[in-house]
């Protein structure tokens, strides 16, 4: 199975460029699915919430569809009986593969990487 970019990472954002970590892949060694669940249900909440005050409105409706875009990859292993697993354990037990960074997917079709 081929990677696909991880459906929180926003691949024109220059700060996966500058930090050797990236937080999304951090958390997932730290949170159950369960937890992640309502970590993106919150931030789901909080850009609705506050979308129209920002300015920002077209930027803040793309952030909460990539939140429920992974908070639906979320919920599938949680009906998996996957909720109190590390979010990473569940993606290794599941076979999903993500990219945290646009370079690990040039990565696979270069022979030289």
């Amino acid at each position: 199975m081929s990677k696909t970019l991880h459906p929180l990472i926003n691949e024109k954002s220059v700060h996966y460029e500058k930090n050797k970590k990236v937080a999304i892949q951090e958390a997932e060694k730290l949170l159950t699915v369960s937890e992640m669940i309502g970590t993106c249900k919150f931030n789901v909440f909080k850009y609705e919430f506050r979308k129209e005050f920002k300015g920002t409105l077209e930027a803040d409706e793309k952030k909460i569809e990539t939140y429920k875009n992974y908070l639906k990859e979320l919920e599938d292993m949680l009906y998996l009986s996957l909720g109190h697993f590390l979010v990473c354990d569940a993606i290794k037990i599941t076979k999903r593969e993500w990219a945290y960074r646009r370079e690990e997917l040039m990565c696979e079709q270069d022979l030289f990487c």
